[in-house]
């Protein structure tokens, strides 16, 4: 069965950013913003499932968030990354899931000088070897922007998530305009490249403001659900 905690988290997996040109890069990438999403499961309509935030926070630092709650159910993910010389390193990664009965905590502290990543994963503490370039699940959604201006239509990055490293691998399959509540939008449009041929990840991306996600539709085994762009202020 698809679960409301399934449908939010593949929200945040599908938090990726792209550009088109040098000065959106530079420009747009880092804009700050809310956003605001509906969807549907298994056809169902499910109303308010989050907002995503992109705050900076000063001294070339950033806050890229997301909460949702339904329900019982409540989450909030939160990245904390730095900006310097074109270069963008996570400095912290905290996940908060689940409801009052039970809750997922992930926690990532990331030391750049050691190149050592701090874990705390359902209480398991440790450390893992950091490579250069690894981002957190939600600060891989703003490095990828750079990625896309290379021209290659796989697009391949490192992530640091709960106890070491992993590659995640999109594929850029083109540019439509999307109709919305908001007008029209133009998008990327990418696929995520999945190991198990039961799941399928489209996603499409807003092409001004590229950390906004504008729609996601996914299929998980026998399940399947949509998210929708409803509402977004630039800050």
């Amino acid at each position: 069965m698809l679960t409301l905690s399934r449908i939010l988290i593949a929200l945040l997996l599908a938090g990726v950013a792209l550009t088109a040109s040098a000065e959106t890069n530079t420009k747009n990438a880092l804009q700050p913003f809310t956003a605001h999403y509906k969807g549907r499961a298994n056809g169902f309509a499910v109303g308010d499932l989050g907002a995503r935030e992109l705050k900076a926070l000063g001294g070339g630092r950033y806050r890229l968030q997301y909460t949702a709650e339904a329900l019982i159910y409540s989450l909030q993910e939160t990245s904390e990354f730095t900006l310097a010389d074109g270069l963008l390193q996570p400095q912290l990664y905290r996940s908060d899931r689940g409801t009052f009965m039970k809750r997922r905590k992930v926690s990532l502290d990331f030391d750049w000088d050691r190149n050592l990543a701090s874990f705390d994963y359902k209480g398991e503490a440790g450390q893992f070897n950091l490579q250069a370039g690894a981002q957190d699940p939600l600060s891989g959604s703003i490095v990828l922007a750079q990625l896309l201006l290379a021209g290659k239509p796989t697009i391949e990055y490192l992530e640091a998530d709960k106890k070491g490293i992993e590659a995640n691998q999109l594929e850029l399959i083109d540019q439509p305009v999307l109709e919305t509540e908001l007008g029209k939008i133009p998008t990327w449009h990418l696929k995520r490249l999945h190991a198990n041929p039961k799941r399928k990840t489209e996603i499409w991306l807003h092409k001004e403001y590229p950390a906004i996600p504008v729609k996601v539709h996914q299929i998980d085994d026998a399940d399947e659900f949509q998210l929708e762009l409803v509402r977004f202020e630039l800050q």
